[in-house]
């Protein structure tokens, strides 16, 4: 099994690694049955970077399980936190919370836009 980050979320240029890195392998590999895992970045991922975020925010600690979701499914650890917690109003106040003049600084980098809106989607998700 070979894993490689793909460095990027754009599903045609990961459709492109993955077709490229595959040829590669069956070339390489002489018959040899292989497995390419390509691992795509997840924004999300970076509210998981300190548990005491999630634990002031949401007012509960991660279970070892979405400890470790949160590395590989981060959005969907998120909504389990969520839900878990103090009920769908939460993303909305963590939208809000997000969204305070205190990162304003932060708000032109694409990674914080990319977070904001898919905080923004699931609050409306769950409203749904």
């Amino acid at each position: 099994m070979l894993v490689l980050d793909t460095h990027t979320t754009d599903e045609s240029m990961i459709r492109e690694q993955s077709v490229t890195y595959r040829e590669g392998l069956a070339m390489a590999g002489g018959g040899r049955r292989s497995r390419l895992v390509l691992a795509v970045p997840e924004p999300m991922v970076c509210l998981f970077a300190a548990q005491s975020i999630i634990r002031d925010v949401f007012g509960v600690d991660m279970t070892p399980e979405e400890r470790v979701e949160a590395r590989y499914a981060p959005t969907k650890a998120l909504l389990a936190i969520s839900e878990r917690s103090r009920g769908p109003g939460v993303l909305a106040a963590l939208h809000g919370h997000l969204a305070d003049d205190h990162v304003d600084r932060l708000r032109p980098t694409p990674l914080i836009q990319e977070i904001l809106q898919a905080i923004a989607d699931l609050t409306k998700q769950q409203a749904a």
